[in-house]
């Protein structure tokens, strides 16, 4: 039998980050998150992920160390995705130089 380390104050989460397994470094970072910590048992923890409950063995998990100002809602994590984009953020002409770039670039955002 192996033991695992558990850190003490692990039933006091809040928050926590999911670490990405299966999925190659170059693709994904290493953790996602973070998310809210729903229920807690001895050996996993349900947590909210985008408003559904997702059940997480603790060795996966990484505290996540929250203001309480400041902490995200518990249905989205800190991240933003490529459907967040749209397409009237990028430019419509083939521009010629760095400058005419920016410039196409930011006209939307004045």
């Amino acid at each position: 039998k192996t033991d695992t380390y558990v850190p003490k104050d692990v039933n006091q989460w809040t928050h926590v980050f999911v670490r990405n397994d299966g999925i190659p470094a170059q693709i994904r970072p290493p953790y996602s998150g973070p998310y809210k910590v729903l229920q807690k048992r001895e050996k996993y923890f349900v947590i909210d992920v985008n408003g559904k409950q997702n059940t997480v063995s603790i060795d996966r998990l990484k505290k996540a160390i929250m203001e309480p100002d400041t902490a995200p809602p518990s249905s989205s994590p800190s991240t933003t995705h490529r459907s967040d984009i749209t397409a009237s953020a990028f430019p419509t002409t083939s521009p010629t130089s760095h400058t005419e770039l920016y410039l196409e670039c930011t006209k939307e955002l004045v």
